[in-house]
């Protein structure tokens, strides 16, 4: 494919285009009526058409032609989120299965996500993914997630369920680092269970691997919402302030030094 500096008008769709996806040589979309539509680097299936070809114009995802509500690309592959409650993905699939244990480590057309006994995940709201990680939250709070979830599960092939810890509120959202996942509830709480290494659970302790979620230290009020990045995660407080905690290897949390930090700490931004 021809490299190109500006916006090329071949990949402009032909109607509103509702929701987009990265991945670091494709691209997808949702279209307002549903449909997915991907480009760019197709040689392990990532366009989701049938065919290990590269694409420079969008071509339609295979069985999504309606019903998709968002999109997600990660290490493991291309996921879709459907209308009805399901996941589907398909392409590369390094460190995760796309069908489930009987079927091959990739694939080039949309599969569903099923669980250990190889029923499809149903009944999701949001799924995030980040590395060789990707999660979904089910409307029933239940958190699931396939691909590098610990060091014990290695390239785990189906969905499991992370244990939630204790919660009286329901859980509205959730964030996914490469071996890591936080939960926010409706009560602004924050907690966070898989790997350790660098500070991603956010709560001073020393252990690697936590396979429990436990509750954030030292957040200075409700959060509203959180996300996550390679190694780390941050939250935006109910004060419009963010605090980071986690891998700083490259200063990716803003503060100013390349100092991991293993409990939220508060972004400052100063103008130059």
């Amino acid at each position: 494919m021809q490299s190109t500096a500006v916006p090329n008008l071949q990949a402009v769709m032909p109607d509103p285009v509702a929701a987009v996806a990265v991945a670091s040589f494709t691209k997808c979309v949702v279209k307002v009526d549903g449909s997915a539509w991907c480009w760019g680097s197709g040689g392990g299936g990532e366009l989701g058409d049938g065919r290990a070809m590269d694409s420079g114009v969008p071509v339609a995802v295979s069985s999504l032609s309606t019903g998709v509500v968002s999109l997600l690309a990660d290490d493991s592959g291309m996921f879709a989120l459907k209308d009805d409650g399901s996941v589907w993905g398909w392409g590369v699939a390094t460190g995760a299965m796309r069908g489930g244990p009987t079927q091959p480590p990739g694939s080039l057309v949309p599969v569903p996500i099923v669980r250990s006994d190889g029923s499809p995940l149903t009944g999701i709201r949001q799924i995030d993914g980040q590395g060789l990680e990707t999660c979904a939250l089910g409307r029933d709070g239940r958190i699931s997630c396939w691909g590098d979830v610990s060091p014990q599960l290695l390239g785990v092939d189906h969905a499991i369920d992370v244990d939630a810890g204790d919660s009286s509120a329901a859980i509205v959202e959730i964030a996914v680092s490469d071996g890591s996942v936080c939960r926010l509830d409706t009560r602004g709480a924050v907690a966070c269970a898989g790997r350790n290494i660098n500070g991603e659970l956010g709560d001073d302790s020393a252990d690697p691997y936590r396979p429990t979620m436990g509750p954030v230290a030292g957040l200075p009020g409700r959060a509203l919402h959180i996300t996550a990045g390679l190694g780390h995660h941050c939250a935006l407080v109910e004060d419009l302030t963010l605090w980071c905690w986690g891998w700083n290897d490259v200063s990716q949390l803003g503060l100013g030094d390349t100092t991991d930090r293993s409990h939220p700490a508060r972004v400052t931004f100063q103008a130059r």
